[in-house]
């Protein structure tokens, strides 16, 4: 059962102490090329992420283990994080530094079908048969991809123990009954999807670089959405 972070006051370490934990963190992901006000709004988003979860770690459990989207291999891990995502970094490092492991949370081939299908399906596919096809195969390689999460989480997280998981759509992972979800929730969030609906909202000419992964799913959206207009007129 998820539970919002906003409505828990230090709860007594000894309900959650054989229990299995989950930290779960809306994984925000920014770049060089984004507005200024979106990457001000990406900073603050990590600051209050990072001091909710020493207010879990404190009442609840200290953090065992760290899964993150994309991560396929222990090895170089952190080096990757640090170019893939800025935010996540300095509180994963610190984590590993007090004992915490960081998981491959991922498999690789699945990663890469996924991001191959996404790819082919945004050149616009003449053909409606093949453009089902494309996308039947998106959708079972991305339930296939949270499946994967989904084991390893289940196997890894042992009782007692406490994980922080950074994912930007956790809430489709099947997780086992006794693990208790603490949905980590920073007030900034509020404004940054309201942003990205305001950007979503305007002419596509408008908009301006994307800065997160689904960026290009919402440019082609919009180049949809023109030529549509454009056909009804």
């Amino acid at each position: 059962m998820s539970k919002d972070l906003g409505k828990i006051e230090k709860p007594p370490i000894s309900k959650y102490q054989d229990k299995r934990k989950l930290y779960a963190v809306p994984l925000l992901l920014s770049s060089d090329k984004a507005p200024q006000e979106f990457k001000d709004m990406a900073k603050e988003y990590w600051q209050q992420v990072e001091k909710q979860l020493e207010n879990l770690e404190n009442s609840i459990g200290c953090v065992n283990h760290i899964y993150h989207e994309a991560v396929s291999n222990e090895t170089d891990a952190l080096d990757s994080l640090k170019k893939l995502s800025s935010g996540t970094y300095p509180i994963i490092e610190k984590a590993i530094n007090t004992g915490a492991k960081l998981e491959a949370l991922e498999d690789r081939e699945l990663i890469l079908a996924t991001t191959d299908w996404e790819r082919f399906m945004m050149i616009g596919i003449a053909s409606q048969a093949v453009a089902k096809i494309a996308s039947d195969a998106y959708v079972q390689n991305t339930k296939e991809r949270f499946i994967y999460m989904s084991q390893k989480i289940n196997g890894t997280l042992m009782p007692s123990q406490a994980a922080v998981l950074f994912l930007r759509e956790y809430e489709q992972l099947h997780l086992d009954s006794d693990i208790e979800v603490f949905s980590v929730a920073p007030p900034v969030l509020n404004d940054i999807n309201r942003w990205l609906r305001e950007q979503a909202d305007r002419p596509y000419h408008e908009v301006e670089q994307p800065t997160t992964p689904d960026a290009k799913t919402t440019k082609e959206s919009h180049k949809k959405s023109n030529r549509k207009n454009k056909e009804a007129s």
